[in-house]
């Protein structure tokens, strides 16, 4: 049998304290369970969006699938239930997003360039300006 990885280790560590099976991560991280198996294996890369669900489900705060496969520690959610997302994370915000990950990149591009033209100036970088972080070459 091959050596864990180190993603699966940490992340079955975390799953026992939070008392769940791996069929249970799966269904908070909304992807199937052999996806998940496979991820935890490295057999494949997860998504940014599945590693979000991944960070949910595990109760880590984001990017802690990335921290672990860097050789760092995920930092822990200490607040809520297992499983249920961290307070502030909508699930209509994860819908929204969910939706956009799965358009063509032309689309995702007119989306974010139409929602940043309607950005009220306090969602915008900066002093409000927003050339302000774009890069001039």
């Amino acid at each position: 049998m091959p050596e864990p990885t180190r993603l699966d280790r940490v992340m079955d560590e975390r799953r026992v304290d939070l008392g769940l099976t791996w069929r249970e991560v799966a269904v908070a991280a909304k992807v199937s369970y052999e996806a998940l198996r496979a991820i935890r294996k490295g057999e494949v890369t997860a998504s940014a969006l599945t590693k979000r669900g991944i960070d949910q489900a595990l109760r880590w705060e984001p990017g802690g699938v990335d921290a672990v496969q860097a050789g760092r520690d995920p930092v822990p959610l200490d607040v809520g239930a297992p499983g249920e997302p961290a307070p502030g994370q909508d699930e209509r915000v994860d819908a929204i997003l969910t939706i956009i990950a799965g358009l063509p990149a032309r689309v995702q591009d007119e989306v974010f360039r139409q929602l940043g033209d309607r950005l009220p100036p306090r969602h915008r970088g900066g002093s409000g300006s927003r050339n302000n972080n774009r890069e001039v070459g």
